[in-house]
């Protein structure tokens, strides 16, 4: 915890901006496409749920 004190406590917060774009930031954008790919399949499944309540209703 000390550390991450020490990092954040320098007047230039370049550094640790760098770290962290360096070495975390790949992390998280992968998790973003996998969010992506399940908003579009929600997406559908959406349409298709509508499609289906709009034939019911024209029966």
């Amino acid at each position: 915890m000390l550390f991450f004190e020490k990092i954040f406590s320098f007047s230039d917060a370049l550094i640790p901006v760098f770290i962290v774009h360096r070495y975390l930031y790949p992390y998280f954008t992968i998790p973003k496409s996998i969010g992506k790919q399940m908003l579009q399949k929600a997406k559908d499944l959406k349409q298709a749920e509508s499609k289906v309540w709009r034939n019911r209703n024209n029966l």
